[in-house]
C-alpha cells in the first residue's frame, strides 16, 4: 500500500476525478445479477433467465399508461419548486437594476436598445464633446434605457406600433413590474437545486454556488444571495437570481492555478459605484451551478468544480459535441494534458542518502535449506554473560 500511494498522482492525472471510473456501480450490478439465483445448482442460468425477463418488463412498461413505471416515475427534482414563498418589496435600486437586466436580455428589444444608443452617442458627441470614450456612452445607455423606453412605447399609437411591431409583450414591459416580488427559499431549474447562501447556512451540502457563461466568452462565478420573481401586469413572469459576483479585473479575484482550475476570491467581489454599473441579477434560466472547494494551501481561495444534473441529458453527446463546450464532463478534469501525452511514472524507488549493503542470496537460501532459525543466529553476546554472572553470584550467595 505504501507502493501504491506513489503511483495515486500519475493515476489521477490520466485517468481523472475517481467517481468516473471506480468499481462501486459495478459491484452493486454484480449484487443485483447474483439476486436473481432461484437454483444454486444453475446459477448462471438463472441470471440469464432473471436477465431477460427484467428487460422484457421494461420494454413492456414502455407502452403501459396510467401505471407508474420507471419511466414515468415523478423525477427527484421537480422543476421550478420553490418551497417557501413570502412577499417582499425592492427598493428603488434593486427595482432598476432587476427590471434592466430582463430588458436587456430579452431579443424582443434590441432594436429599441440600439435605437437609443444612437441617441445618446449624438447627444454626448455633439458639438465640441467628441472625444467621449464608448464607456461613458454604454453606462448613459444603462442608466437612461429603462426610462426611455416606458416612455417611448407608450407614446406610440396604435398604427406606430404595428408598424414598429410592437406586440403586447413589449408593452407590458415597458411598464415597469411590481415593485412587489416574490420570494423563494430555492428554486429548482434545468434539473439543478439552488438556494440561496442564507438558507444553507446550518447545512452540510452546497448549492449556492453560481455560474454564468456570457456571449463573449467571459465565465463570471458567483454566490447566490437571493431569489426573487419580477411581475409584469401579472402576464410576465421572470426569474432572477441576486449573486454577489467575484472580481475577475488584475487576477485579485479570479485567477487559473498550475492545474487548470479556476480559483476564487470571495474577499474580493464587484462592487457598484461611479465608475462601474453593477450588476447583481441573472435570469435564472442563464445560470449555472458550481460547488467551491477551500485551497488549503491558499488563504480565502476556493476551487471551481463544475457539476451536472442527473436527469439532464445533452442532444450533443458524442463527436459532434464542441470542444470548447465549458459544461461538459471533461471540464471537470481541467488537467492540461492532452489525449497522447505520456505521463511519466519513471520515479527513483530507491534511497540515495544511505550506502548500500550487499547480500549474497545464496548463502541465505542455503540457510533457509538447513532451517536455521534467523532469531537464534542474533544473539546478544552481552545479554549471555549478564545471565551468566547472575548465576555465579547467586552461587556465591
Amino acid at each position: 500500500m505504501v507502493h501504491l500511494v506513489m503511483h495515486l498522482a500519475a493515476e489521477a492525472k490520466i485517468g481523472g476525478p475517481v467517481h468516473y471510473r471506480w468499481m462501486y456501480p459495478i459491484e452493486r450490478y454484480l449484487s443485483r445479477l447474483k439476486s436473481y439465483v432461484r437454483n444454486r445448482a444453475a446459477p448462471e442460468g438463472s441470471i440469464a433467465e432473471g436477465y431477460i425477463v427484467e428487460e422484457c418488463l421494461t420494454f413492456c412498461s414502455r407502452y403501459m399508461e396510467g401505471v407508474e413505471t420507471i419511466f414515468n416515475r415523478p423525477t427527484r427534482m421537480i422543476e421550478e419548486s420553490t418551497g417557501v414563498v413570502s412577499i417582499m418589496t425592492l427598493n428603488n435600486k434593486e427595482w432598476t437594476q432587476a427590471h434592466r437586466y430582463v430588458l436587456f436580455n430579452s431579443e424582443n428589444i434590441n432594436r429599441f436598445r440600439e435605437m437609443h444608443k444612437r441617441l445618446i452617442e449624438d447627444e454626448l458627441r455633439k458639438g465640441h464633446n467628441r472625444n467621449v470614450s464608448d464607456a461613458i456612452i454604454y453606462k448613459h445607455h444603462m442608466e437612461k434605457f429603462c426610462t426611455w423606453f416606458g416612455g417611448h412605447v407608450m407614446s406610440l399609437t396604435g398604427a406606430d406600433k404595428e408598424r414598429e411591431g410592437v406586440s403586447d409583450t413589449l408593452v407590458a414591459l415597458s411598464k415597469w413590474p411590481y415593485i412587489y416580488v416574490k420570494r423563494f427559499k430555492h428554486y429548482v431549474i434545468n434539473g439543478l437545486k439552488f438556494r440561496s447562501v442564507n438558507d444553507e447556512a446550518n447545512r452540510k451540502t452546497q448549492n449556492s454556488g453560481v455560474s454564468v457563461a456570457t456571449d463573449g466568452g467571459n465565465t463570471y462565478y458567483g454566490i447566490l444571495s437571493d431569489i426573487i420573481e419580477l411581475n409584469y401586469s401579472d402576464n410576465i413572469k421572470h426569474v432572477l437570481f441576486k449573486c454577489k459576483w467575484v472580481h475577475d479585473q488584475h487576477r485579485r479575484g479570479y485567477r487559473t492555478d498550475e492545474f487548470g482550475f479556476p480559483m476564487v476570491n470571495f474577499t474580493h467581489f464587484i462592487h457598484g459605484g461611479d465608475k462601474m454599473i453593477d450588476e447583481p441579477y441573472v435570469l435564472a434560466s442563464q445560470a449555472t451551478q458550481v460547488f467551491y472547494v477551500e485551497d488549503k494551501r491558499h488563504k480565502d481561495w476556493y476551487a471551481v468544480v463544475k457539476t451536472k444534473a442527473r436527469d439532464v441529458f445533452d442532444a450533443g453527446v458524442g463527436p459532434q459535441r464542441e470542444e470548447d463546450d465549458i459544461y461538459s464532463f471533461s471540464e471537470n478534469v481541467p488537467y492540461n494534458i492532452s489525449s497522447n501525452e505520456v505521463v511519466s511514472d519513471n520515479l527513483r524507488w530507491a534511497r540515495d542518502d544511505l550506502e548500500g549493503m550487499t547480500i549474497d542470496a545464496s548463502i541465505i537460501a542455503e540457510r533457509d535449506l538447513h532451517g536455521v532459525n534467523n532469531e537464534d543466529e542474533f544473539i546478544d553476546d552481552e545479554s549471555d554473560n549478564e545471565d551468566d554472572n547472575k548465576d555465579e553470584y547467586t552461587e556465591d550467595e
